[in-house]
């Protein structure tokens, strides 16, 4: 591999605490994607949990442990 997939590739290998070999094969048989173009993450939700949780995270942790 070559140019922005190899990069793409070492970067996410070092992020990931892998090899840049084993990506590059889960690419090449498909079960990677490298986007070709930027993603806009604007609208990507970080978190999908209550909109009040760490003002009631512990309420929500004894609704938890008491089911």
């Amino acid at each position: 591999m070559t140019g922005d997939v190899a990069t793409a590739l070492r970067e996410l290998a070092a992020v990931e605490g892998r090899t840049p070999e084993e990506l590059a094969l889960q690419y090449a048989a498909g079960a990677l994607t490298i986007p070709t173009e930027p993603i806009d993450a604007r609208d990507w939700g970080i978190f999908d949990g209550p909109p009040d949780l760490s003002a009631r995270a512990g309420e929500y942790l004894r609704e938890e442990i008491g089911r």
